[in-house]
């Protein structure tokens, strides 16, 4: 028996109905799928200074190394973090903000050929004359003395 001959009529979907419910469950999907770790952006972005002596460590303390133990990690093992993560001390861009220990020479303004020659240094040389030695280092490959700059002793 035919669906003619028991009364009933088959309806044909339109070739249309596929391709339009393909596409908006494509846009559903696409809409709705989580987001990686992607930066947030605040109004002051990129931040060009980083005031990192706002960080108190004054409860740091002084660990006595050992040069043995440093070879010997360093040579049969595999130190330090292998995760994958976002450096810390970076803007929103990518970039290296001023702080303490890093100046953006580079790509702020133009630099004249002196100035590119010169480097960092802020000043002509540097006099050790009244620094006092706090302590000798006489293990490791290359000894030395361990000197404060009277100017910027802590403690």
């Amino acid at each position: 028996m035919s669906s003619k001959s028991l009364g009933v009529a088959r309806r044909r979907r339109p070739a249309v109905a596929l391709p339009l419910i393909v596409a908006v469950a494509a846009a559903l999907l696409l809409t709705t799928a989580p987001r990686g770790a992607t930066p947030r952006f605040f109004p002051d972005d990129p931040i060009q200074t980083d005031d990192d002596q706002v960080f108190d460590a004054s409860a740091a303390k002084e660990i006595e190394g050992s040069n043995a133990y440093d070879f010997a990690e360093h040579t049969f093992f595999k130190p330090g973090d292998r995760r994958d993560v976002r450096a810390l001390n970076v803007n929103t861009v990518d970039e290296v903000p001023d702080s303490t220990w890093f100046t953006n020479r580079i790509g702020r303004g133009a630099m004249t050929l002196d100035q590119i020659v010169r480097g960092p240094n802020e000043l002509d040389i540097t006099s050790i004359d009244g620094w006092p030695i706090v302590q000798e280092k006489s293990t490791g490959l290359t000894t030395g003395y361990r000197v404060v700059d009277p100017l910027l002793r802590c403690g």
